[in-house]
């Protein structure tokens, strides 16, 4: 892919191998996913590790480096959910389940109950399709404010809700959100909102299909010795990064009434220094996203999109320091982090470009499209009638969101509804009528079709 646009600057320094690029050799080892899958995959084994025990001070904030990142995948084949699996079970190899992995259903009060359960700890919140999730929390009552205190938890912000039953507060949340969908699907259920709320901008989108070059037909295993060897370094690896980040006792010595006494504790959260090189590359970064934004098409959506990136890509280059097991944050962390996520840059600005071609467009007009634009091919083709029962399948529309979709068509004067007698295969009348739909376009609608009011329907409703 050759990026349009970068965060690259003058300067930079040369690259460095880093723990990500040797996941992305074990990851490429055992899938054909895009490698920019296992980029993300290898940042958040990263930030799962090491987010709850640092933070980096900064003017007015301390960043931690918690990160979300969700993978869009096209029509073709991606190995979308393979990539993220492979991600949470290298994690599995070196911590168990119970340390890092949260559940990813229910209500807000559900999630919001799990993580003060797990207050202060990593929570992975692993989500192989969250379409359904986000569609969810944006149109059931019962889900109403989710996607705003994912937000807030993202921040590491403290989250309280008083209920009936009694409070929820969550004092030191620690999430990081690894979650998948279909491009398509997603764009479907997504509008502008939720790119002005900032729950879509926290998101590191990675975006990519294989080629039909770089698919590996099912066969044996090949290299296995090889692959064994790339997964064996990896957890050794990672074993040295737990061991250097996980919480150690530690004695401190307490002075009473002329009495010392000593006392055992749990080593705290560290905090992170940055080298003067390096605030000054992240400045010109956070700057550079500023720009790109104002000198878009639409400001108000690329710019958080591209600043909330930048946010991203300091948290990606804390974990590179955190990775090599030091607690100074290094020039060349912050250019390394950038030039592992400049893929990240391209696919944030295809998917605003999505949003920001159809910003006010509901999810049954985005729909009607897809379903218009199938019927013309159908047309074209000379195609039968296609019936309701297999539209619905196609397009993944439920019956009681059918006539949603139909109304939108009918009030745009695309298709138009008729009722016709069914035929047996000798040429009679059946007592069976059928809905037909057509093109308005289409010279085959005679005057003395008779209309029939939207979701009043028999078993099946041919479409053409």
């Amino acid at each position: 892919m050759v990026n349009l646009i970068s965060f690259k600057r003058k300067g930079d320094s040369e690259p460095q191998e880093t723990f990500i690029d040797r996941y992305v050799d074990y990851g490429w080892s055992v899938t054909d996913a895009p490698r920019q899958y296992h980029v993300a995959g290898g940042a958040i084994i990263l930030s799962t590790i090491i987010c709850p025990h640092v933070t980096l001070p900064a003017r007015h904030t301390k960043i931690r480096p918690n990160l979300w990142a969700m993978i869009l995948a096209g029509t073709t084949v991606t190995r979308k959910s393979t990539s993220m699996d492979l991600a949470v079970r290298t994690i599995g190899e070196v911590l168990p389940s119970d340390d890092y992995l949260m559940g990813t259903d229910g209500s807000p009060e559900g999630i919001l109950t799990e993580l003060q359960a797990r207050d202060g700890k990593a929570s992975l919140f692993h989500r192989d399709e969250i379409t359904g999730f986000i569609e969810a929390a944006t149109k059931k009552e019962y889900n109403a404010g989710m996607l705003q205190s994912l937000t807030s938890l993202y921040d590491g912000r403290q989250e309280k809700r008083t209920l009936r039953s009694g409070n929820i507060d969550v004092k030191k949340p620690r999430l990081i959100l690894w979650c998948g969908g279909i491009k398509s699907q997603m764009q479907e259920v997504l509008s502008i909102e939720q790119i002005r709320s900032g729950f879509i901008p926290r998101l590191i989108v990675a975006s990519g299909t294989t080629t039909s070059d770089q698919i590996r037909p099912i066969g044996p295993p090949v290299n296995v010795d090889e692959s064994e060897d790339i997964k064996s370094h990896i957890t050794e690896e990672l074993y040295r990064i737990v061991d250097f980040w996980m919480p150690k006792p530690k004695v401190t010595s307490i002075t009473l009434g002329g009495t010392t006494a000593q006392r055992t504790v749990m080593q705290g959260e560290r905090e992170m220094s940055a080298t003067p090189e390096a605030w000054d590359r992240m400045r010109w970064l956070t700057f550079d996203a500023v720009k790109l934004g104002e000198n878009s098409s639409s400001p108000d959506i690329y710019t958080p999109m591209y600043v909330r990136l930048a946010d991203s890509i300091i948290k990606v280059a804390m974990l590179l320091a955190g990775s090599r097991r030091s607690l100074m944050l290094e020039f060349a962390d912050v250019c390394d982090a950038i030039r592992l996520a400049d893929v990240y840059l391209d696919s944030a600005t295809e998917f605003a470009k999505a949003v920001e071609e159809s910003p006010d467009i509901n999810p049954w007009e985005k729909k009607a499209d897809k379903i218009l634009a199938y019927m013309k091919s159908l047309q074209s083709q000379g195609g039968g009638p296609l019936t309701r029962s297999d539209l619905m399948r196609k397009f993944h529309v439920k019956a009681k969101d059918l006539p949603d979709v139909e109304m939108t068509l009918i009030m745009r004067g695309q298709i138009k509804l008729s009722t016709r007698n069914g035929m047996n295969g000798n040429g009679t009348k059946t007592a069976r009528e059928r809905v037909e739909y057509y093109l308005i376009e289409r010279e085959r609608i005679s005057d003395d079709t008779l209309s029939v009011p939207p979701g009043r329907f028999r078993k099946e409703t041919p479409y053409s």
